[in-house]
């Protein structure tokens, strides 16, 4: 079987480039840390001031009017002190307002063109629009909310379930696009904690991209990547959007811990040294590579700095999984770094997983210095893996694809069988049907507005998918 290779690196950052995770970029923080004292499961009072962290003095105010909606919670891993613990019930969630709310946040929200905004959360449920943050028009509700990001039990008019969506809408009384995203089926999680960041930048990109515990993952559409977030008066956070729409909101319960704001385009390894908390020793160039054949996968890394490394292990977590297992009985690939342990050059490694359960994987390279301490790197999206020998569809180059450009994919097939394919957008919509021939699929840019496409070839009943990234 021709190998696969199912996903491609991130841009690198430049060697020496300062990871700005605890720059000046960042704008609030809210660590909800106010019941220690008390202990972690301390009741907050409604007007609780909740003190910024970040050093800009904007501090928020809880709102609790019932009095038993907002309480303090236990930290998320790795964090000392407590989170905030929401509760919200379909008898009065239209109507009673429990929320940690800034209302001065349009002085430093309004007009930005990119930002990052970085928590951990822990839910017991998926609820209907509801959940993490939003950024409010005077505190309307309905589809007034520019600035916004929460759990949905299902993507309006998308079919998936189970999402984490968002995004900037219009400004308030008008009509016309959006700007959103959504994560695929699966990605997130309920019951345990986990890391999200939503990164967006209309001046790259384009596009809003979601990383959950590292890992990117955001489908979504954009239909207007101009949009900045304006017109903004307060930032809410906890409550989110309140839908009335549909009736399968459910009675929530969620933790939220170390919820951040920064007026920069995040790259994935500066969200994970603000997930781990400290600078990684390792500056790793993006996440690593899978090349998947059969139930095998490599798995290709590049380092740009390491710091007193004594070497790698490889992770994965199969979907649905909680936790990640380390590949090969915890085998190390020792650093190529002399002096130490100490580069500041480029350097490459590999390492073969065998025998994986077929299914889909997510992918990591969990770094140890030579004090045993561990400090995990980005991970990949999630991967295919035991898919059936002699079909594959290996990832587009270049992706993200520009103007000018064309992107080709290389495929593998049974000779005796027909092999279609076609350019789908993220709606699910056909776009255009793309030749096959000599093996190698091509997409070009001309027709095309910015956004996320996906190839995808048929065989029988057989079907093979990789994602495409056009920017303008």
């Amino acid at each position: 079987m021709t190998a696969a290779l199912l996903a491609a690196t991130l841009p690198a950052l430049a060697p020496g480039t300062a990871a700005r995770a605890q720059s000046d970029s960042l704008l609030v923080r809210y660590e909800f840390d106010g019941g220690v004292e008390g202990g972690c499961t301390a009741p907050i009072a409604d007007g609780t001031a909740i003190p910024d962290r970040s050093g800009n003095n904007r501090d928020a105010l809880a709102e609790n009017p019932d009095g038993d909606k907002l309480s303090y919670g236990t930290s998320a891993p790795n964090l000392d002190g407590c989170s905030i613990l929401f509760a919200v019930d379909d008898a009065d969630n239209s109507s009673t307002i429990d929320q940690v709310r800034d209302a001065d946040a349009g002085d430093y929200l309004n007009g930005l063109d990119e930002f990052t905004v970085t928590m951990w959360i822990r839910a017991n449920a998926v609820p209907n629009d509801l959940g993490f943050v939003s950024g409010s028009l005077d505190g309307r509700g309905g589809g007034e909310h520019p600035f916004d990001v929460r759990y949905d039990a299902e993507v309006y008019q998308q079919n998936v379930p189970e999402a984490i969506k968002g995004g900037i809408g219009p400004v308030d009384g008008e009509t016309g696009n959006h700007s959103i995203f959504y994560t695929d089926d699966g990605s997130n999680q309920t019951t345990d904690w986990q890391h999200v960041a939503w990164v967006y930048d209309a001046e790259g990109a384009g596009d809003h991209t979601i990383y959950l515990d590292g890992a990117e993952t955001a489908l979504g559409r954009n239909d207007d990547p101009n949009l900045s977030t304006v017109d903004i008066t307060e930032l809410i956070v906890g409550r989110g959007y309140l839908s009335t729409r549909g009736s399968n909101q459910t009675d929530w319960e969620g933790n939220i811990d170390d919820f951040r704001v920064y007026d920069a385009s995040l790259s994935q390894q500066e969200i994970m040294t603000v997930m781990d908390g400290d600078a990684i020793p390792v500056e790793f160039a993006g996440a690593p590579v899978p090349t998947v054949d059969g139930q095998d996968v490599t798995l290709a890394w590049r380092t740009l700095t390491e710091t007193d490394n004594a070497g790698f292990r490889v992770q994965h977590k199969r979907e649905g999984a909680s936790g990640w297992t380390t590949a090969n009985r915890g085998a190390l690939v020792p650093s190529k770094a002399g002096n130490g342990g100490h580069s500041n050059v480029e350097l490459g490694y590999e390492f073969e997983v065998t025998d994986l359960t077929a299914g889909r994987y997510r992918f990591r390279v969990q770094q140890k210095d030579r004090d045993g301490d561990l400090a995990a790197g980005p991970a990949t999206k999630l991967i295919e893996v035991g898919a059936e020998a002699g079909f594959a569809l290996e990832a587009p180059a270049p992706n993200p694809l520009r103007s000018g450009q064309t992107a080709r994919l290389s495929f593998s097939a049974p000779e005796s069988e027909d092999v279609s394919a076609a350019l789908y957008n993220s709606l699910g919509q056909e776009v255009r049907t793309l030749d096959t021939t000599g093996g190698t699929v091509e997409v070009e840019p001309h027709g095309l507005s910015s956004g996320v496409y996906f190839v995808r070839i048929e065989s029988g009943e057989r079907t093979a998918t990789q994602q495409i990234t056009l920017v303008r």
